[in-house]
């Protein structure tokens, strides 16, 4: 079964005539004729236009149905199966489950108490010690409990750089996440790594004012180092430097070295979040990537003006974990496509 069986196949499915088939692509009706009866193929333009308007995939015009019917078995059993950062991910949230209400459960149904038993008193104080720093305090036993969710970040960190060392190799990243080239895993990666350090300092210290800073520093040395280490294979990455937002960026520091009043600076990053975060959704699509970078820049701009306006930065520097969570969860459904070899 070839192109043309497919084609028609698919046409009647869709309800549609080989008259409506050639006025929705602007061409005659011998052309659609001549597809189905002749066994023409279409240019590479009017075939692409054709998948769109039958809502099908090239693959499903193009292969017979054997050959379909392996490939389409071939990607439910690589969806199917586990990558990297799924098993990251599933034995990080079983260590913090078990760290976080294991020794209660234990306690409860065995009378077996480890690792401090309850620390409900410890909760009650973790908001105010997040302001104060922790200290020496980081090493009780119930408070390293109650902070255990933040292994996560270092997981993450872990799985991004190996993802962007993927990326580098291919030229594509084609795991279970999302998809990425390397310079935009790349630059997750040192986010991710920048906000771990900080926001572990920011919990020892009582910093948590600027433990948002990992965005503008991730930014610029994204700026930075990008060039110097992109792929030299095949095609390379479309790369331009934003001045304007350089011309923001310097702004704000001159102006914090000025007033050291702590908002000039996060008023700069606060504004540059904001271009990103028009300019994404100008050039949205219906991607992860994409979905990723909408959500990463509106929940930086939502933080940050609270920091701002209000003075509370406590979650300042989530913006970037929550909007990658979110995109791992929506890379599992077909909407959300991954883009396979970039």
């Amino acid at each position: 079964m070839g192109f043309s069986e497919n084609l028609k196949g698919v046409r009647e499915k869709k309800g549609i005539t080989q008259e409506q088939l050639a006025d929705l692509l602007h061409l005659p009706q011998e052309k659609v004729m001549e597809w189905e009866r002749d066994g023409i193929y279409p240019e590479v333009e009017e075939l692409i236009r054709l998948a769109k308007i039958l809502d099908t995939s090239l693959d499903s015009l193009l292969l017979d149905k054997e050959t379909l019917a392996k490939k389409e078995q071939e990607e439910k059993e690589k969806a199917e199966k586990w990558e990297f950062e799924d098993y990251a991910y599933t034995i990080t949230g079983i260590l913090v489950g078990f760290l976080l209400v294991g020794p209660e459960l234990l306690y409860e149904f065995f009378g077996i108490s480890i690792l401090g038993g309850s620390f409900g008193n410890v909760m009650e104080d973790v908001s105010y010690e997040l302001e104060r720093g922790f200290g020496s305090d980081i090493w009780n036993i119930g408070v390293l409990r109650a902070l255990s969710p933040m292994l996560f970040l270092l997981t993450t960190t872990i799985v991004l750089f190996k993802d962007a060392f993927d990326a580098k190799k291919s030229g594509g990243y084609t795991g279970s996440l999302f998809k990425h080239t390397f310079g935009s895993l790349l630059e997750d990666a040192i986010y991710m790594a920048i906000t771990t350090v900080m926001v572990f300092g920011a919990v020892l210290f009582g910093m948590m004012y600027i433990s948002w800073l990992a965005g503008p520093l991730t930014w610029i040395l994204f700026l930075v180092l990008f060039p110097l280490v992109r792929s030299k294979r095949g095609k390379e990455e479309k790369f331009e430097m934003p001045w304007f937002l350089l011309f923001i960026f310097g702004a704000g520091v001159v102006g914090e070295i000025i007033t050291g009043a702590w908002i000039a600076f996060p008023m700069a990053w606060l504004l540059i979040c904001c271009f990103k975060f028009v300019d994404t959704i100008r050039s949205f699509k219906t991607t992860v990537d994409a979905a990723f970078d909408l959500m990463y820049y509106g929940f930086s701009v939502i933080l940050m003006s609270v920091g701002v306006f209000f003075g509370h930065w406590i979650v300042s520097w989530v913006a970037f974990p929550v909007a990658l969570v979110i995109c791992w969860i929506l890379s599992k459904f077909k909407r959300f496509n991954r883009v396979e070899g970039l």
